[in-house]
């Protein structure tokens, strides 16, 4: 096929395939339709007299045309539609493709891959290091994290003491020999590939991911992740924090975050195991059927495994000042102590004087604890306390348990009243006697 450039009139040769197509003319850059001469399509075009003045516009063009380019002569391209190109940005800032969520990702593969060299290379241990013992010292103080959360698993051997009003900040962690610092590590990730931690990373797999907030430096993300080799569908939101170093995203903590609706949910759930009773002598209470609890989800691992041998050395009939002292601690440590002590309660079955003094050491932690009591004497069965009924004794563990679905959640910590009268009332030689069989009862 013959076309012909309608400016200057540079004929060219182009396969009939590219008939209609948009060709540039080598020589004047003209940008056409391509046709055969004579075979172009009608138009309802311009009048004759345009035509003409038009016609003899180009004759001129074309002849400066062909006297300039005569020596430029060449084979036509063609060319296609001319479009309107978009530039778009594909790249993830926020969802599951985005550098922080790919980040957190690649610690659930690493841990599930049983990598702990991987594992190290991803996270930043001095900021670890500080937000576990600044959790720590949160715990030892009774107080509760901003969100449910799970640390890990170990403590750095001699750890410098925490002061709950000066924070500890990363900077120390460089104060700790180098064996300290390799032994937090290699103690940290190994947690995360194998301990018993209820949100190990290795027990988790994410599935759905989303930046929070993002600074330069800072960047918070949280990940919904399904319970691995469960056959219910568990699913939880972790929520990580991460810092940017070396344009690499490295995690220091990692929390289950619960949102409004989760919390609802809860709520719905806490209602529906506690009812009311009415007892044989008429007694109205709330009861709920007791059963083994967890630790809290916001309690770190090492305040669990404390309270577990505090716990112990409470039942422990062989001990007797280290008991009392561990349930001392027990109740400065206060909310997350109450699970474990609930779940004694209902374990330890009162059938001997010496259960019935291990639930009695039991008893007195959670009313020194909660400033609650329902009205059972372990002792009462072993004649040690007056008239405790089997019925109200079994009551009085629903109660507890009752108690902890429908107050628990929200129960800080009780705070020491101020006696007004102390000091203005002389008590009887009798009732200075009772108060102190009642101190004596206690301890």
């Amino acid at each position: 096929m013959i076309i012909e450039c309608p400016t200057c009139h540079e004929r060219a040769k182009l396969p009939d395939s590219k008939e209609g197509a948009k060709v540039r003319c080598p020589s004047c850059n003209r940008v056409y339709r391509a046709f055969p001469p004579g075979r172009a399509p009608a138009s309802t075009g311009p009048s004759p007299l345009v035509i003409s003045l038009g016609i003899g516009g180009i004759v001129i063009l074309a002849l400066i045309a062909y006297f300039v380019n005569q020596e430029k002569p060449g084979p036509v391209v063609p060319v296609e539609e001319p479009e309107e190109v978009v530039k778009r940005d594909d790249t993830d800032l926020t969802g599951w493709n985005s550098k922080p969520v790919k980040a957190v990702r690649a610690v659930y593969a690493a841990a599930q891959n049983f990598d702990q060299g991987r594992l190290a290379s991803l996270i930043d241990p001095a900021r670890t290091w500080a937000w576990r013992q600044n959790r720590e010292a949160a715990g030892q103080e009774g107080q509760q994290p901003p969100v449910e959360a799970a640390s890990p698993e170990a403590s750095p051997p001699d750890a410098p003491p925490v002061d709950a009003a000066d924070p500890t900040s990363p900077e120390d962690f460089h104060l700790l020999d180098e064996a300290t610092r390799l032994t937090f590590v290699d103690e940290t990730v190994a947690a995360m590939v194998q301990g018993d931690e209820e949100y190990a990373p290795y027990k988790w797999k994410p599935w759905e991911g989303q930046v929070i907030s993002e600074t330069p430096e800072e960047a918070v993300v949280r990940v919904k992740v399904d319970r691995i080799g469960s056959e219910v569908h568990e699913v939880r939101t972790m929520e990580w924090r991460l810092i940017e170093y070396r344009d690499r995203w490295l995690v220091w903590s990692w929390e289950r975050w619960i949102s409004p609706e989760e919390a609802k949910a809860n709520r719905v759930a806490r209602r529906r195991k506690y009812e009311q009773k009415t007892l044989s002598d008429g007694s109205i209470v709330i009861e709920a059927e007791p059963c083994p609890l967890t630790h809290l989800p916001d309690t770190p691992a090492d305040l669990r495994r404390r309270i577990d041998g505090l716990y112990a050395k409470i039942i422990d009939l062989s001990l007797t000042t280290e008991a009392s002292d561990a349930r001392q601690e027990l109740v400065k440590i206060g909310k997350p102590a109450l699970p474990k002590l609930l779940t004694g309660l209902y374990e330890i079955p009162l059938e001997t004087e010496a259960q019935a003094m291990q639930i009695n050491m039991i008893v007195q932690a959670l009313r020194e604890i909660t400033g609650q009591f329902f009205g059972f004497k372990p002792m009462a069965a072993f004649g040690m306390a007056g008239g405790t009924s089997e019925e109200r004794r079994q009551s009085a563990i629903k109660q507890w348990f009752g108690w902890w679905y429908r107050k628990g959640h929200k129960f800080e910590q009780i705070e020491e009243q101020e006696d007004l009268l102390e000091g203005y009332i002389e008590l009887t030689a009798k009732e200075k006697r009772e108060l102190e069989r009642d101190r004596s009862s206690k301890d």
